[in-house]
Formats: structure tokens, C-alpha cells, sequence
């Protein structure tokens, strides 16, 4: 009489399971994505730590480039088994960037963007700027305006530096590798 129940149930739960409901083949397929998207992930990165470091690795002359085949299969395999180690955080971290993002637009909060009142403020108030200088007529309101006028010019110009910088040793080093 046990073995009929014990095999009642092993049958009630294949159906379940064969049937399945919305939720099992949803996340039946969602995993599979994210299986697929595990290995595009493995791939890129196996990649790139190959192109980085292929002209440390040793050439040892095998036909058919096998030996970098096999440096890069050994990469890809390292890298496969690490992010399949990683997959619940890598899972997690992706839904909550998606839900942070979703947080984001729904309530619109953040930083508002300023870029387009700094060119208004250059482009349609320098006339006034100019002929108030011209006049000298300073008012503690337009004092107000040249202050704000004159940080702004600072922050461009210190922006300027800072990506002057970044260019320059940009050159230096592409000038150190030649």
C-alpha cells in the first residue's frame, strides 16, 4: 500500500511538472536567458583579459595558433566558472539596477540638469551684461548675476584644465609606447 502512494506521488508530481503553470515556464525561460547572458558576459571578459594578456603570454610556436587557443579556452573556462559561481549576485545586482532605474524615472528625482540654463544665461543675457557694464549701472541684483557669471567661468575653465590634463598625458603615454 506504500509503494502505490510513494508512486501516486511521484506521478502527481511529474504531471505537475510536465504542465507546469505560468510562473514555472516563466522562470524556465528567464533562467535560460540568463544563462545565455552568463556566457556573452564569460565570452567578453575571457576576451578582453586575452587581449590584455596575449603579449605577456609566451609564443611557443604551435601550428594554427593552438597555443593561444588554448590560453584563451583556459581563460574563457576560469571566467565561465567564475560568473556561474557569481549568478545569484550578478542576478540580484541586475534587478536592481533595473528596479533602481525604474525608481528613478517613475519619481523623476535627481539631479536637475543645469546645462541648458548656463547657455540661456550666456546667450540671452549678455547684451544686458554688456551694456550694464558699459553704463555702469550696478545694481546689487546684477552684482548677483555677475558673481554667478564669473563661478561659472571658473567651473568651465577648471573643466578645461582637468580634460587638458587628461589629454596631455593621454599624448605623453602614447608617445612613451612608440
Amino acid at each position: 500500500m506504500e509503494n502505490t502512494s510513494v508512486n501516486g506521488q511521484e506521478s502527481e508530481n511529474l504531471t505537475q511538472k510536465e504542465n507546469g503553470g505560468f510562473w514555472a515556464k516563466l522562470l524556465e525561460s528567464a533562467s535560460l536567458y540568463i544563462d545565455a547572458l552568463l556566457v556573452v558576459i564569460s565570452i567578453w571578459s575571457a576576451l578582453v583579459i586575452f587581449f590584455e594578456m596575449k603579449q605577456h603570454i609566451p609564443e611557443l610556436g604551435w601550428p594554427y595558433f593552438l597555443d593561444e587557443l588554448m590560453f584563451l579556452s583556459i581563460i574563457f573556462l576560469l571566467c565561465f566558472i567564475t560568473v556561474i559561481a557569481l549568478k545569484p549576485i550578478i542576478v540580484l545586482a541586475f534587478f536592481m539596477a533595473i528596479l533602481f532605474f525604474l525608481f528613478k524615472t517613475i519619481t523623476q528625482t535627481g539631479r536637475p540638469d543645469t546645462s541648458n540654463q548656463i547657455i540661456d544665461l550666456h546667450l540671452n543675457e549678455m547684451d544686458e551684461i554688456t551694456l550694464r557694464l558699459k553704463t555702469k549701472d550696478i545694481t546689487p541684483e546684477f552684482q548677483e548675476k555677475l558673481d554667478s557669471v564669473y563661478l561659472i567661468q571658473q567651473d568651465l575653465l577648471l573643466a578645461h584644465r582637468k580634460l587638458q590634463m587628461q589629454f596631455d598625458s593621454l599624448q605623453r603615454a602614447r608617445n612613451s609606447k612608440n
